[in-house]
């Protein structure tokens, strides 16, 4: 399920290491659940680098030192997936002292060198706001990444940010778009959010994100997903005409176009 930020951007409380113990316990346990399901989706180097699995497999067991160890030489040569397993166990005080800043700087290095899924775990941190300060225009800097590269958690995050004018201005063509790529990947949630928007919006607005929807689809999701339009759109034609984007519009999603991105 989506995960839901709090209404208004107020400050959060960075933790302290000082929360319950049980408190302490169930976020470690979850940190492993959410690591496990991404896990599952690991990339090839993952499976081609000896000492990467040797941490991952250290980590799984629980012999966090060791992966620790294993881990922190990889991740300081830039390595994204050692970067971001060391990141997990800073976030969940795994083996470590829980430190929300150093859980946050491998995060980047993790995402700043390729991986998709730090990408999304910084925005799911700034977006929910209850392990650092809550920030929606950090949120959709680092969702508008993982989105674009054809995250579907993303997608549907994104789609909320803009629905909602969390972090940038209220758009009801961007959210539409990102619900709408989200739903082709078979996001059932994203489908239901696109449809509740559907409601409000005037056909001259349908017309147009479907026709923004179209452009960027190839990019974002690939020819064969693109090419397998959901019942929403069967059910409106698109208009012909190009609509004007937003000008804080994703990097592909722009650059589809004015043949150049907007963002770094």
């Amino acid at each position: 399920m989506t995960a839901t930020p709090n209404p208004e951007p107020k400050p959060g409380k960075p933790s302290d290491g000082t929360a319950p113990a049980t408190h302490r316990v169930l976020a470690a346990l979850a940190l492993i659940a959410f690591a496990a399901v991404v896990y599952s989706a690991g990339s090839r180097a993952e499976t081609q680098n000896p000492g990467l699995q040797q941490g991952i497999a250290a980590f799984k067991a629980g012999a966090y030192d060791v992966a620790a160890e294993t881990l922190r030489p990889l991740a300081k040569a830039n390595d994204p997936d050692a970067a971001w397993w060391l990141a997990q166990m800073y976030e969940g005080g795994l083996g470590v002292k829980k430190d929300m800043a150093k859980a946050l700087a491998w995060y980047r290095t993790s995402a700043e060198n390729g991986s998709v899924k730090a990408e999304l775990r910084l925005g799911e941190i700034y977006f929910q706001g209850t392990e650092t300060l809550q920030d929606f225009a950090k949120a959709r800097k680092w969702l508008d990444r993982a989105a674009n590269d054809g995250d579907a958690r993303a997608e549907r995050d994104l789609g909320t940010l803009y629905a909602k004018g969390w972090g940038t201005r209220r758009d009801p063509v961007w959210a539409y778009v990102w619900y709408e790529l989200a739903a082709r990947q078979g996001d059932h949630e994203a489908e239901g959010m696109r449809n509740d928007l559907l409601k409000s919006m005037k056909a001259d607005m349908v017309g147009e994100a479907q026709t923004l929807t179209e452009k960027i689809a190839p990019d974002v999701l690939g020819q064969t997903i693109a090419k397998a339009a959901s019942p929403a759109t069967a059910s409106h034609p698109a208009k012909s005409e190009a609509p004007t984007p937003a000008k804080d519009a994703g990097p592909k999603a722009n650059a589809a176009q004015q043949g150049k991105s907007d963002q770094g």
